[in-house]
């Protein structure tokens, strides 16, 4: 993620204010996935995205950039049933606790 031009992202969204206060400082991994589950739980709340849940978390340790990637929760669909879909990403600042960018790519 080290040198992504975060303004070049096409589709970005902007988070309410009560998803931002789930954004805190990063230190471990397993604080990452707070904050990732933390995001998912307030936007499920707010009736957005809720068919989606967590995918991924990425860091990168050059910039201590932390990357969430939530898509539809597919994992119990038969095979036969599974869609192509889109997907919801959240850049945090690990040592700020901030958000970067939020965005949707297909």
């Amino acid at each position: 993620m080290c040198g992504t031009e975060w303004e070049q992202i096409q589709f970005p969204i902007d988070l309410n204010e009560d998803v931002l206060e789930e954004i805190k400082p990063i230190e471990t991994d397993r604080s990452a996935i707070e904050v990732a589950a933390a995001i998912i739980e307030k936007l499920h709340e707010r009736r957005e995205f809720s068919d989606y849940t967590l995918i991924s978390v990425i860091h990168s340790t050059e910039d201590d950039v932390w990357r969430f990637e939530y898509s539809i929760d597919q994992r119990n669909m038969d095979v036969d049933d599974l869609i192509d879909c889109g997907c919801l990403y959240v850049a945090i600042d690990g040592a700020e606790g901030e958000l970067i960018k939020a965005w949707l790519e297909e």
